[in-house]
């Protein structure tokens, strides 16, 4: 049971995104969504929601939003930048949740290519 899908494999449309970031800094104005370079995460229950943030809330926790607060907003922006990559890569390592492999490798494409990541919510 995947917990990240890849565009093609999504159906219906509740969804959190990790969209790739290519600029220097984050434009929360300009924000497309559904990209075909994005992960998704099928968060239609609220117990597929709650299984996301039982694995991965504390993991991404510390996201920046267009008000300048830090949390993880499944409902809004979260903007991590290319420093915070590394930090977020060696706690999926160690803590190994659910379908981490597929993260990981989306992670460290981004981490070697592109200047940080959004998650988008629902």
């Amino acid at each position: 049971d995947k917990m990240f899908l890849f565009y093609y494999q999504k159906k219906g449309s509740g969804y959190i995104e990790f969209q790739i970031i290519e600029s220097n800094k984050p434009n929360f104005n300009k924000i497309e969504f559904s990209k075909k370079s994005s992960l998704f995460v099928d968060v239609i229950s609220d117990e597929a929601m709650d299984e996301f943030l039982d694995n991965y809330g504390e993991i991404f926790g510390n996201g920046l939003h267009p008000n300048s607060t830090k949390s993880l907003d499944l409902f809004g922006i979260n903007y991590y930048s290319s420093n915070e990559l590394e930090t977020i890569i060696k706690k999926i390592e160690s803590k190994k949740p659910k379908d981490y492999e597929t993260i990981l490798v989306w992670l460290h494409m981004v981490q070697k290519n592109y200047k940080g990541f959004y998650i988008l919510g629902v």
